[in-house]
């Protein structure tokens, strides 16, 4: 407690009879102490509590508040007419130990019993205690007036039987929950964990070891960094043997006992055993889905070995294969059965090569660029194929507003703002860093504006069967008043038209087609206004492979002109997805800012609005940032991350960091990134080594329902510290959510022709009628708002239906060409 320290004592015990039963009382003393152990204050009462009787162990405890103050529970003794009197009571004290306020708790019984308290999230307290037999929890306000009371265990005491529970620790948790342990007296000595939510409702009740002729009483509970507990406590077998133990449960309070663990490694001989020259792969993910619903995760630590604790049942172990170079010929599912208290089962997985080739992949962040500062970017680079990539070299080309200052490689300029960076012999299965020091414009009528930094490493060929068809890339190009997209197919031809669309800011303005035989360009302008940011978006074609990039292919360009202030409009380009699937290619997009508060989390894309919408499909990319604003330095930075349910965290990648770290994949999907030895200094001593940042990669698991949020946060931990919580990043699921206002084109491209869509929107049928002139091939295409093509229909009648059943409900845009010509675009309502 800033270095000073608080205790509660005796300072008059007694032990007197009562009705021929046998009681201690204390009189109360409260110290507070320096540093040094010197006396700061002293407060003593005259009241008596109670220290024991003939069935119950009195326990007074003292904890700080939140104003500088304390709060103290215990039971309060007295006698009336010869009949004791045991009452819950708490006191609350001021910063020098005077009492703000005290009162007794009626809880309606005759006898009751206060155990512990502590402060809550709102200001109340919570304490845990008895109302005669049974064992209860009370919820507080600052002032000590009840809100509600959850009974725990009804305690059955008569001269015959004898049975209650102490409940003799009380937290609240990071997720706003009270979790409660204790001890038994009576028939049953088992250790138990009770959680209740912040209205008193039980969520669980655990018995976490079975008493089997001994007894066991949870003393303290603490929470864990992994979301799970750790209960402290003793142990006696009721004869002269005492001893302390520990026990650590999961989020349910279970404590387990079994587990699957195993090997993966390089089947290089395709024998499926692991022989002399084969060696181990790291941070490969395991996967333990089990019969009664729970799925455990692992990633595989440098010795290429995993471990998962999970409990009794039956188990489907998978590997995660991370790219189609590999094959888990040997074993593809393996299966372990836990039903024997200290059992581990065994799956290794050998992993044959499927193509014996390097495959690199590169990433590049910035923990911040900060306007008019030198700012840092960090290159990661990985081999995750069979091979060593030898003559490997990273091509940088930074935003426009960025100036090269110095790497920790040297980098040749090879004009613009293009930059390379020698590698030489990439290891397969390793990964390395390079950094590169930038200045950050200083133009103050750019303030926010996004940097969109490429960098792409080589060799990027692909060992694959070659690829033929298409391979659609964007370009964007400002040109003054106008802006002007090239779509451009570097592939084979295409044999179908595919479409794309434009966005002002983060309106829908245009939609148009494209079907370019092999090298061919199609050019598309736009009619630019001041301070907007212009945006294509255009499709590969269905089939396209994962490896060569996302089927979606996106490209921004904000503030191609001025506001009349010389500003732009910012916060739309990063409202979207990057869009760089492809491994040997990353983009990092970001806005400048000025100052930013450390220990937070950001999510990329944000999301479209107010709500971050984003489609099921889009991957999100996850920073979280750290500064020591401590008063010396850190030698261990650790962060915790419970993944969200709705993200696969087998497909986690990691990518760019500030510094060396090692990372953990456990428990039903948390993630634990550990920097050793960091020795971050203390932010006044330097401000920029203070700071760190660690980014990673994550896709949806699929078919996530529209509506779902998705929220995202960090704990991190410096040294022995008590963790910082991070900001709660959030997304959700949409499909419609893009605003279209199609501009810039007229509604039907010939004369004298009228198209009709009705009714619009439609719930069973819609008309589709042309009317003005005959065609002889009249192409019919609909899109969802990702560009998808849902439904084509070719025909030579001007007059024809589209079917609700053959849609699902949602927002289309169509687009109608005739012998060959763009003839109409439009949106249609599906209800």
């Amino acid at each position: 407690m800033n270095g000073e320290f608080i205790a509660i004592g005796s300072s008059g015990y007694q032990q007197i009879m009562v009705n021929n039963l046998p009681y201690g009382i204390d009189t109360l003393s409260f110290v507070k102490l320096d540093a040094e152990g010197n006396v700061l204050w002293v407060q003593n009462r005259t009241d008596s509590f109670l220290a024991y009787s003939n069935w119950v162990t009195g326990q007074t405890e003292i904890n700080p508040t939140s104003d500088g103050g304390f709060i103290v529970t215990g039971t309060k003794f007295s006698i009336l007419n010869s009949v004791v009197h045991n009452k819950a009571y708490l006191i609350k004290l001021n910063t020098v130990g005077g009492v703000t306020w005290e009162q007794e708790l009626n809880l309606a019984t005759a006898e009751s019993h206060a155990f512990s308290v502590k402060e809550t999230f709102d200001g109340g307290y919570v304490v845990s205690g008895r109302a005669g037999d049974n064992s209860v929890l009370v919820k507080i306000n600052s002032s000590g007036t009840i809100q509600w009371t959850s009974t725990l265990f009804v305690g059955q005491f008569s001269s015959t039987t004898q049975e209650h529970w102490n409940p003799s620790d009380v937290i609240q948790d990071s997720d706003g929950n009270y979790l409660v342990t204790g001890g038994f007296r009576g028939a049953t000595y088992g250790l138990r964990l009770y959680k209740v939510n912040s209205q008193g409702v039980i969520l669980c009740s655990q018995e976490v070891v079975n008493g089997n002729y001994t007894g066991y009483t949870g003393k303290k509970v603490k929470e864990t960094s992994d979301g799970g507990y750790v209960i402290v406590g003793n142990v006696t077998d009721f004869t002269i043997a005492h001893w302390m133990f520990v026990c650590k449960v999961d989020s349910a309070g279970r404590a387990v006992t079994t587990a699957i663990e195993g090997n993966v490694y390089a089947d290089l001989n395709n024998n499926c055993a692991w022989d002399t020259l084969e060696y181990p792969l790291h941070n490969w993910v395991v996967i333990a889905e089990g019969n009664h619903g729970q799925t455990y995760y692992a990633n595989t630590d440098a010795s290429g070995h995993y471990s998962i604790p999970a409990e009794f049942g039956i188990y489907a172990v998978t590997l995660s294969v991370p790219n189609p170079y590999w094959d888990t010929v040997c074993i593809g599912l393996g299966t372990a059965i836990l039903d024997t208290i200290f059992e581990i089962d065994t799956i290794d997985f050998p992993v044959n090569a499927a193509i014996s080739c390097p495959l690199l992949q590169v990433d590049i962040s910035s923990a911040a660029l900060e306007r008019c500062f030198t700012s840092t970017y960090y290159v990661e680079y990985c081999n995750w194929g069979m091979a060593d990539a030898s003559n490997a070299y990273v091509e940088v080309e930074l935003d426009p507003f960025l100036t090269y200052d110095t790497s920790s490689i040297v980098g040749v300029h090879l004009g613009g703002n293009l930059y390379q960076f020698a590698l030489g012999t990439v290891e397969r299965g390793t990964c390395d860093e390079f950094w590169i020091d930038v200045m950050v414009t200083c133009d103050t009528n750019l303030t926010g504006i996004t940097h969109c930094t490429e960098a792409h490493i080589y060799p990027d060929s692909l060992c694959l069967s070659p690829w033929t068809g298409p391979n659609i890339n964007v370009e964007g190009i400002c040109l003054g008043d106008t802006v002007l997209f090239k779509v451009m197919n570097s592939g084979g031809n295409m044999l179908s038209s595919l479409n794309y669309n434009i966005f002002e800011d983060n309106v829908m303005m245009m939609i148009g087609g494209y079907n370019l035989g092999s090298g061919q360009i199609e050019d598309v302008y736009v009619p630019a206004q001041s301070g907007k940011t212009y945006r294509m978006e255009a499709r590969q074609v269905p089939n396209f492979p994962s490896l060569l990039g996302d089927t979606i292919i996106g490209l921004a360009l904000e503030g191609c002109r001025l506001n009349s202030n010389g500003t732009i409009n910012t916060g739309f380009v990063t409202q979207f997805s990057n869009y760089d699937g492809n491994p040997f290619v990353d983009v990092d997009c970001q806005p400048n800012v000025g100052s930013y508060d450390p220990n937070d989390k950001l999510a990329y894309p944000v999301g479209y609005g107010a709500e971050h919408y984003i489609y099921q499909h889009t991957d999100l990319e996850y920073y979280i940032r750290f500064q020591n604003t401590g008063t010396a330095p850190a030698r261990t930075v650790v962060i915790i991350d419970t993944i969200a349910q709705y993200l696969d965290i087998a497909s986690l990648r990691v990518g760019a960091s500030s510094h060396n770290y090692s990372y953990e994949i456990y428990g039903n999907g948390i993630v634990k990134f550990t920097f050793d030895n960091i020795l971050l200094p203390d932010s006044t001593t330097n401000y920029r080594a203070s700071q760190g940042f660690i980014k990673y990669k994550i896709e949806q698991k699929p078919n996530n329902p529209i509506g779902t949020i998705i929220n995202n946060n960090a704990d991190i931990y410096f040294d022995y510290n008590a963790a910082v919580r991070t900001n709660t990043t959030f997304h959700k699921i949409g499909a419609d959510f893009v605003t279209i206002q199609l501009v810039g084109i007229k509604n039907v491209m010939q004369p004298n022709v009228i198209v009709n869509v009705y009714p619009n929107p439609f719930h069973e049928v819609a008309t589709i009628k042309i009317e003005g002139t005959e065609f002889t091939k009249i192409e019919f295409e609909l899109y969802d708002l990702t560009g998808r093509v849902v439904y084509q229909k070719t025909t030579n009648e001007t007059s024809f239906n589209i079917h609700k059943s053959d849609l699902i409900q949602g927002v289309y845009v169509y687009r109608i060409v005739a012998d060959g010509k763009l003839l109409n675009t439009g949106k249609l309502i599906a209800r």
